[in-house]
């Protein structure tokens, strides 16, 4: 089979002046745009050696969609930001919860009564699953029994040491005898003592039976119904702390060389310094811009070896509960005012 012809395509990327960081991104991505085996099957013609002009219309179509997926907004002009700042780096993000816990039982269990609504806010320490508790009750009082009988046990060979002591001081028994019957008593002890902590055991295991909320925040939809039986640890729904909120931002490689301009001519990069040094506003998708200002809370430590995207953390307040897990907004960052 002969080898395919190589082919070479120009293209006119038309831009402002104002969107020549973002235009100049575009331009590195179609060039190091490669396409996998898999889509080059899908576009390809019946031939196999060439692809149609159809098919290099498909192919451009979906360097455009890897783009867009690249989640890179241009920076905002003067004319749209009305500040006419440089210095603004555009990206997108992804709402996400600052944390988050699964609720789940310690042990296997029937669930008696639910105490939250989907969707409901709740404050730390609220109740919020009610299980079974009758074979826990059981265990105890089984357990109770058990200790009394052990300390019941413990007191008869105290009894019987001390009785025997009084005899060993008149040589009436022997020495042997006598450590035998204080090994007796230390044995009684030690099974009282055992029996205590069952039972303390047991005391524990009914009060887990009434699973709180460990931290404030939004509870999901449950993924159990009351009456369910359940395994250990099974999920029955999970708690989102939603204020202070992170955001899941992705942000191109020549925004992140944009961000290290932010930093004083001449100054070594101090990572404390460059986190505090900048502040990022938020916009929602329909254009509003949030008066809260964030701040970077951590990632950045490596890019996506396919798209050249690093994933970084803003975090922000969220008092008004506004942005929730999902919600794609824009970010901006800038010098925070000395």
């Amino acid at each position: 089979m002969a080898e395919p012809a190589s082919f070479k395509y120009r293209a006119l990327i038309s831009f402002s002046h104002a969107a020549a960081t973002w235009a100049g991104w575009l331009h590195r991505a179609l060039e190091t745009f490669r396409i996998d085996l898999a889509s080059r099957e899908k576009i390809a013609r019946t031939e196999g050696e060439f692809m149609s002009a159809n098919a290099r219309i498909a192919a451009f179509a979906v360097v455009l969609s890897v783009v867009s997926l690249c989640g890179y907004a241009p920076p905002a002009s003067s004319q749209d930001s009305n500040e006419g700042n440089s210095d603004d780096h555009g990206f997108k993000g992804i709402i996400a919860p600052a944390r988050s816990y699964d609720i789940a039982p310690p042990f296997d269990g029937q669930v008696i009564e639910i105490h939250f609504k989907p969707g409901e806010y709740v404050d730390k320490g609220k109740l919020l699953f009610t299980l079974d508790t009758t074979k826990e009750e059981l265990e105890l009082e089984r357990d109770k029994a058990q200790l009394l009988r052990a300390e019941a046990q413990l007191r008869i060979a105290e009894v019987t040491l001390k009785k025997n002591e009084e005899l060993r001081k008149k040589n009436v028994i022997s020495e042997l005898r006598y450590l035998e019957l204080e090994a007796q008593r230390d044995i009684a002890a030690a099974a009282a003592t055992e029996a205590g902590v069952q039972v303390r055991g047991d005391e524990i295991k009914i009060t887990e039976t009434k699973l709180y909320a460990p931290f404030a925040g939004v509870m999901s939809r449950p993924t159990v119904a009351e009456g369910t039986h359940l395994s250990e640890q099974t999920t029955m729904a999970t708690l989102s702390e939603l204020d202070p909120i992170l955001i899941k931002a992705y942000v191109p490689y020549q925004v992140y060389a944009e961000h290290l301009q932010l930093l004083e001519p001449g100054e070594t990069f101090d990572r404390s310094n460059a986190l505090d040094g900048i502040e990022v506003s938020v916009t929602l998708p329909s254009g509003q811009k949030l008066p809260q200002i964030g701040r970077l809370a951590g990632g950045g430590y490596e890019f996506d070896p396919q798209t050249q995207v690093m994933e970084v953390l803003v975090e922000i307040p969220n008092p008004n509960l506004l942005l929730r897990p999902g919600l794609a907004v824009t970010l901006v960052a800038t010098r925070k005012p000395e």
